[in-house]
């Protein structure tokens, strides 16, 4: 049986603001990180990432976000 095979599909150059500290809960610390922009580009892809997105976290005790 052959390998299957890995390709780049694109790389994301995205724009962060600071983190959003939401304060902490019985699961850990949550905060947001607000998406500014950014683009996408591949071998058969090509974009522009628009802000007014998130990355909503939860950071554990242990540090595991």
């Amino acid at each position: 049986m052959a390998k299957p095979g890995l390709r780049l599909a694109f790389t994301a150059r995205v724009k962060v603001g600071p983190a959003v500290e939401l304060g902490t809960g019985p699961e850990g610390r949550r905060r947001m990180i607000p998406i500014l922009s950014g683009t996408v580009d591949g071998p058969d892809l090509r974009g522009s990432v628009e802000g007014g997105g998130a990355d909503w976290q939860k950071v554990w005790s242990d540090g595991t976000i």
